[in-house]
């Protein structure tokens, strides 16, 4: 899921400094934690809505690379270029941070269940 990054900022700091601790000082870092959600106490002004943070984050794997999967090509299509800016990070060319992109629009990246094994031996359009 690719989401705004002012809604997460407990986490990116998390990530960072993990990413610093293991010299990562330039490029891609990945990051993968997990972490409580915790609601936020409600106040007259946030009765009605549904606000958390996520605390106690837990390090589950770091490296010095873009995310696999679809992630890196899912940044592209909302108008961020990770591969663009992974060689210029290593070119030693000025970039523009991450910490300046808000996505404009959803975007999701699933995993779905086989249930039976087996050979895909057809794939049809929906």
């Amino acid at each position: 899921e690719i989401c705004n990054p002012e809604n997460f900022s407990e986490l990116i700091s998390y990530a960072k400094e993990v990413a610093k601790s293991v010299g990562i000082r330039y490029g891609a870092a990945h990051v993968e934690m997990k972490a409580r959600k915790r609601e936020k106490v409600s106040t007259r002004r946030t009765l009605n809505t549904e606000e958390f943070s996520y605390v106690d984050p837990a390090l589950m794997e770091v490296g010095a690379r873009l995310s696999g999967g679809r992630k890196a090509s899912m940044m592209q299509a909302l108008g961020y270029d990770p591969f663009g800016m992974l060689i210029k990070a290593h070119c030693g060319d000025p970039i523009q941070p991450i910490n300046d992109f808000i996505p404009n629009q959803f975007v999701r990246h699933l995993f779905l269940p086989v249930k039976t094994g087996g050979k895909v031996q057809e794939i049809r359009h929906f």
